[in-house]
């Protein structure tokens, strides 16, 4: 584990759960990622074994003991033919005790307004903002990877809030590709037809140099006859 990482380990780990030594650790790595209720732990064993400073047998037992013990739940997935396994914390309701909420003042503004949860998408959602935008974007395609990673983007797993903007995104990124190889073809095509008229320029000049020698040498032929 690098000198800049570090894990955080909240009290009610210790007390509402019965965790220590390296049961806590895991359990604290995993709830970093998932601990928003949409995000989740993607970490392999190596990469579980080294955050932990322990070997990878030790990190199948931690991994297995929190699972027996309820406190974590394990995914396994298929990505791009290769299966990976995905772990959510579980926290139990009495874990954290409920904040105390902060009157608001006479003369402040009214409150902000709360984000709503964000709700997956269905295939034929996908598809139908798609044909409205007139784009290539496959929805099946769109919704499967999403919905494989439990609807996060990004190498830090941000939860999506705006499934809408995903699109879009893998909408220019579609449109980006197409142009940059349909470029790349045209230059193919420009550089041959240049290349094809060079080579019928040379194959003329050639042509008409030998038909003017036949004729220079006919009439030579022509003057030295009595």
């Amino acid at each position: 584990m690098k000198d800049s990482n570090y894990i955080v380990v909240m009290g009610w780990m210790m007390t509402a759960l019965g965790l220590n030594g390296n049961a806590l650790l895991a359990y604290a790595l995993i709830y970093s990622h998932s601990q928003d209720g949409e995000g989740c732990y993607w970490g392999s064993l190596s990469h579980t074994a080294d955050r932990l400073n322990i070997s990878r047998r030790a990190a199948v037992d931690v991994l297995n003991r929190l699972l027996e013990q309820g406190h974590i739940t394990k995914s396994v997935v298929e990505v791009d033919g290769v299966q990976r396994c995905m772990y959510r914390a579980v926290v139990p309701a009495e874990a954290v005790p409920p904040t105390k909420k902060k009157k608001p003042k006479a003369d402040e503004a009214a409150p902000s307004r709360v984000r709503a949860r964000f709700a997956p998408p269905t295939v034929a959602e996908v598809q139908q903002y798609c044909n409205e935008r007139g784009n290539k974007v496959d929805a099946q395609r769109f919704f499967d990877y999403y919905e494989t990673n439990g609807w996060v983007q990004g190498t830090r797993g941000k939860p999506i809030r705006d499934w809408r903007a995903a699109v879009r995104t893998w909408e220019r990124q579609n449109n980006n590709y197409n142009h940059g190889q349909r470029n790349d073809k045209e230059s193919i095509i420009d550089k041959r037809r240049a290349d094809i008229c060079r080579e019928v320029a040379e194959l003329d000049a050639e042509y008409y140099a030998r038909k003017a020698a036949e004729l220079d040498a006919q009439r030579v032929l022509e003057a030295s006859q009595p």
